[in-house]
């Protein structure tokens, strides 16, 4: 099921107000204009689909303390609950 697009924007906005540079996951390949008429594969082994809806990017930073890993946590936290 995944999370929404609307939970991934939150988390992904409130990451970054931290001053953490998180992103969203890369949009499957015939998600994208260019690909768009290619072979597509659906169901359970779509990852790439599956990946999109759940994913979100958080780089590994060694200078944050447990302070800041814990900020960022409640903050992906609080937007999916």
């Amino acid at each position: 099921r995944g999370v929404s697009a609307h939970q991934q924007d939150r988390a992904v906005k409130a990451i970054q107000a931290l001053g953490v540079p998180a992103r969203h996951c890369f949009k499957p390949m015939t998600a994208q204009r260019e690909f768009a008429s290619c072979r597509r594969f659906t169901g359970p082994s779509n990852k790439a689909a599956r990946a999109c809806r759940e994913v979100i990017y958080i780089p590994f930073n060694l200078t944050y303390d447990s302070d800041k890993l814990k900020q960022i946590f409640d903050a992906v936290k609080s937007c999916l609950v």
